[in-house]
């Protein structure tokens, strides 16, 4: 099983539709013993994510996913990888007391964790500089993906003692929201592919969508805009200094936020000119409408 690493990002998340190229205008490539694809937005990051040697014990943990994903926000990094998966318990608290939880977490192989030790320190940068954000990590289990909200991540090397002497080698744990995942077995490799999303600081963003939207209505006037397969141009954006992103929360680019509902509207008129029931074409027709209406509010 060898790992591939796709050219473009196309997966559902929280009902919405992801969809990115992963061109090399937009990002830079960090090869090591898998591909990640880091925005170039955060070039001064970059670095964070090349193989590094032996390291301590490291944790990082996301935002939630509803503090990032309910606003505009863009991909920071993408790789895929091949991992196992595993159980281990913790404690936690329920009602005030302490109860031992069993928690299934995901590794990646040898060969891809140097890789993702890395990537934790990238986090963490991410962290360091106030920047919200979170990840989710797609699994593909008998060729059907299952989106997983990461809850933690751990890393580390674990030192192993043989006949040549003590070795140690990277082990990278994800956490998820969700305790028990269905359909991952212990100890058989699968694809894994993690997206780190971050919550877009801007400007001069309403602007920016005015535009894209102008130029859209004079290519095809009187047509749906065809978002739904090509995503509008994102802006690129430097890490904003700790602080800074609540400061600025209310200039918030809409660009994703409108590239989702067209999607969203595009998949309710394609399934409404299909549907024999008219009651339920009718209604979904409606649903269509209204997203239009959302749409031309936030572009207004």
């Amino acid at each position: 099983m060898s790992e591939a690493q796709p050219k473009s990002l196309y997966v559902k998340v929280g009902g919405y539709v992801v969809q990115e190229d992963l061109n090399p205008d937009k990002y830079a490539v960090v090869q090591g013993g898998t591909t990640v694809y880091v925005r170039k937005a955060f070039a001064d990051k970059v670095n964070y994510v090349q193989p590094a040697g032996e390291q301590v014990f490291a944790y990082v943990k996301p935002a939630s996913p509803g503090q990032v994903l309910r606003f505009p926000y863009n991909v920071a990094l993408y790789t895929r990888f091949i991992g196992t998966s595993g159980y281990m318990t913790g404690g936690t608290f329920y009602k005030g007391q302490k109860i031992v939880v069993k928690y299934q977490y995901v590794r990646p192989i040898s060969e891809h964790a140097r890789t993702l030790i890395g990537v934790v320190n990238f986090l963490r940068a991410l962290n360091s500089a106030g920047l919200p954000w979170t990840a989710v990590l797609v699994a593909y289990i008998d060729n059907r993906p299952k989106v997983l909200y990461v809850k933690s991540i751990y890393a580390w090397h674990q030192r192993y003692h043989t006949k040549s002497g003590v070795k140690a080698y990277p082990e990278v744990r994800f956490i998820f929201t969700r305790h028990l995942i269905g359909g991952l077995k212990k100890g058989t490799q699968y694809y894994f592919d993690l997206l780190v999303f971050y919550k877009v600081p801007q400007a001069r963003a309403r602007q920016f969508v005015r535009a894209v939207g102008a130029q859209q209505a004079q290519a095809q006037p009187g047509k749906y805009v065809q978002e739904a397969q090509a995503p509008p141009p994102q802006v690129q954006v430097e890490i904003p200094r700790r602080g800074y992103v609540q400061a600025v929360a209310d200039q918030y680019v809409q660009e994703d936020q409108v590239a989702e509902l067209r999607a969203k509207e595009r998949e309710l008129l394609e399934s409404a000119m299909q549907d024999n029931d008219i009651l339920s074409a009718l209604d979904k027709l409606e649903q269509a409408r209204k997203l239009r209406g959302a749409m031309r509010h936030m572009t207004a």
